[in-house]
């Protein structure tokens, strides 16, 4: 894979790839610091490397799971 296809650059790339909506995206940029999107400044697109995003992606659901899992052994 070269360099160019590893990354994802926009909003709507990212929310594809994730096969979220772009609101969704924006949701999750703004409660979890540790999501590896990257802007340079506010306002401009937003960058994400493939492998890091779907890697937190994958973190994220696995701790949602956790807790569901949790909530239904009480």
């Amino acid at each position: 894979m070269s360099e160019n296809e590893a990354v994802l650059i926009g909003m709507k790339e990212v929310a594809a790839f994730l096969r979220v909506s772009e609101r969704t995206v924006r949701g999750w940029m703004e409660d979890h610091s540790d999501m590896p999107v990257y802007q340079e400044r506010p306002g401009a697109r937003i960058c994400a490397d493939k492998e890091a995003l779907a890697s937190w992606q994958r973190r994220l659901y696995a701790g949602a799971h956790t807790s569901v899992v949790n909530l239904e052994g009480r």
